[in-house]
């Protein structure tokens, strides 16, 4: 995730390499479905509700930035 990141950031236009800002969106969007299913997983047994809090407040953050 990082490694692509860095690839679009150092990037002078990200329209100059569209494949690399396709590439760490789709990353970010799976990464983003696997923490949704964890925290789905998480509110179904009632473990951590502290921790479901804090990463609905991350994928709050997630989404609106892929958008």
């Amino acid at each position: 995730m990082r490694t692509r990141f860095h690839r679009v950031r150092t990037s002078r236009r990200a329209h100059a390499h569209p494949e690399r800002v396709t590439a760490y969106l789709e990353r970010c969007r799976v990464l983003t479905a696997r923490a949704e299913a964890t925290l789905g997983e998480l509110a179904a047994t009632g473990d951590a509700p502290v921790a479901c809090v804090q990463i609905e407040g991350y994928l709050e953050h997630a989404r609106r930035q892929i958008d």
